[in-house]
């Protein structure tokens, strides 16, 4: 899945056992793809409101933001 720079998502963190640690909204600051031998993963730069901080994070960690339609 791929994000717009700009645009509004959900962020988590998680333990190394893959249980949530945190979570929030945020917005994509920028997109980095790496690639090594067959493998291809983006990592996101996401400016997290809550905390007030920018952090780097995986694609698995970085959702869409459902909105409820009126």
């Amino acid at each position: 899945m791929t994000f717009e720079i700009g645009e509004l998502v959900r962020w988590t963190t998680e333990y190394n056992d893959g249980i949530v640690k945190d979570g929030g909204l945020g917005i994509v600051i920028h997109s980095t793809e790496y690639s090594y031998e067959k493998n291809k993963y983006t990592m996101y730069g996401i400016y997290r409101n809550k905390k007030g901080d920018a952090v780097q994070l995986s694609q698995n960690n970085v959702h869409k933001l459902k909105l409820k339609e009126k």
